[in-house]
């Protein structure tokens, strides 16, 4: 289970449509041992104007099966896809949900030994994700298929892949056993960069007498300062101290979280603090399942 990661036009894409055999390589070569099943752009491999069912059998001649053989594997493939009152519906007429339903379906169910998927599971729903995610692993541990996963989610990363390549402008720049190695490069761990800052410190430019906050830190689950990184996947600590001239008893806290792909999470602290006049301190656990998707 080979996890393929890196940014936006580091080759990801490119490298899994050449070793499906839809894009040749410029020079070099690729050798295959085994049937390859892909799931790359949605609808990859479809037909439109053809029915789900009708497609199911287009791909499994594709990847060479006899008609007998998927249809043996019909009712299993179906059920899966969750989508049985429209397999006799033109695909051109499913959703994008409906299109990755039944396409990693059938990459999943037909007869091939290496799996190749491309950022698919973006597009379905966070149960049919762990419902995947839960397959895929089953096809790698239980019936020794390869599979090659590329996405920009890295907890998905982690949790399917054993093993880490990263990419960047179209060169292999790592390659790791562990995948957790990997990861912790690309996020820039790995090179001496900072996930989080170290915290931040007033300079005087806020000051509201009804609140003055002094300095943000950031902790880990022991109460030390984190002093270069926050692992991605560890629970940790905000904490913050601030001045009030006045008593208060209506601050509420909050927090943002922004991730690479601009989406916001926010955070609300429990409002169960007892201020007082002078400094205070509010400190807040983060769990590391607050970022799952």
């Amino acid at each position: 289970r080979v996890g393929i990661i890196g940014k936006n036009g580091a080759g990801k894409s490119t490298l899994l449509k050449i070793l499906s055999r839809i894009t040749a390589p410029t020079e070099g070569s690729v050798k295959i041992k085994g049937r390859v099943a892909s799931l790359l752009e949605v609808g990859t491999g479809f037909h439109g104007e053809l029915t789900g069912r009708e497609n199911i059998y287009l791909n499994g001649a594709i990847l060479g099966m006899k008609r007998r053989e998927v249809a043996r594997k019909m009712d299993e493939i179906i059920a899966f896809s969750e989508i049985e009152h429209h397999i006799d519906t033109p695909v051109k007429r499913y959703s994008s949900g409906m299109y990755v339903r039944l396409a990693f379906a059938v990459a999943a169910h037909l007869e091939s030994e290496i799996l190749i998927a491309d950022e698919v599971l973006a597009v379905g729903d966070a149960a049919f994700q762990k419902k995947a995610l839960g397959k895929m692993n089953d096809l790698a541990t239980g019936e020794g298929r390869t599979v090659l996963f590329v996405s920009h989610n890295m907890n998905q990363v982690k949790n399917l892949c054993s093993k880490g390549l990263v990419l960047e402008k179209g060169r292999v720049v790592r390659q790791d056993d562990n995948i957790n190695d990997s990861i912790n490069w690309y996020l820039g761990i790995g090179d001496g960069e900072t996930i989080l800052t170290r915290g931040w410190k007033n300079d005087g430019s806020f000051n509201d007498p009804l609140f003055i906050p002094q300095n943000i830190r950031f902790l880990n689950t022991k109460g030390e300062e984190f002093t270069q990184y926050i692992p991605y996947n560890e629970d940790f600590k905000i904490k913050l101290d601030f001045y009030i001239e006045q008593v208060q008893t209506n601050i509420d806290f909050a927090f943002h979280v922004f991730s690479n792909s601009d989406k916001i999470l926010t955070i609300d602290m429990p409002n169960d603090y007892q201020f007082k006049k002078g400094l205070n301190t509010v400190e807040y656990l983060v769990s590391a399942k607050t970022f799952l998707p």
